[in-house]
């Protein structure tokens, strides 16, 4: 791979010399070391990736005016925010959380011209 150092592009080659993974699936956590370096200039990376949050389903009570929403956070707590604007100041609608449902109790008459909800990682 190359390596931006902010002056130039430099050619790596990497390695990972310790096989144990220090975190749970569904995050992915090594460390690699450049394996063709010099004495004074030698990259030591640690790489971290998660699947994305998503929310996976927003189910409307027209009746009660409710909406049910369910998300996958792949077991990480998340908060659920929320705001009347998508630039706008989002407010936690619950505690940092490892559940995956939550009923906005009232939003369909609270928010007639829409809401937009977002999850947060802590």
């Amino acid at each position: 791979m190359e390596v931006d150092n902010g002056s130039t592009n430099i050619p790596c080659s990497f390695t990972n010399a310790i096989q144990t993974f220090p975190s749970l699936w569904p995050t992915i956590q090594i460390t690699i070391d450049q394996s063709n370096g010099t004495p004074t200039l030698t990259y030591h990376l640690t790489l971290v990736a998660e699947p994305a949050l998503q929310i996976l389903a927003i189910t409307p009570d027209f009746k009660s005016g409710d909406l049910r929403l369910e998300w996958d956070s792949n077991g990480t707590a998340v908060q659920l925010q929320g705001a009347s604007d998508a630039k706008g100041t989002y407010v936690g609608l619950t505690a940092f959380t490892t559940e995956q449902t939550f009923t906005d109790v009232g939003a369909l008459t609270k928010h007639p011209q829409g809401y937009f909800y977002r999850l947060q990682q802590q």
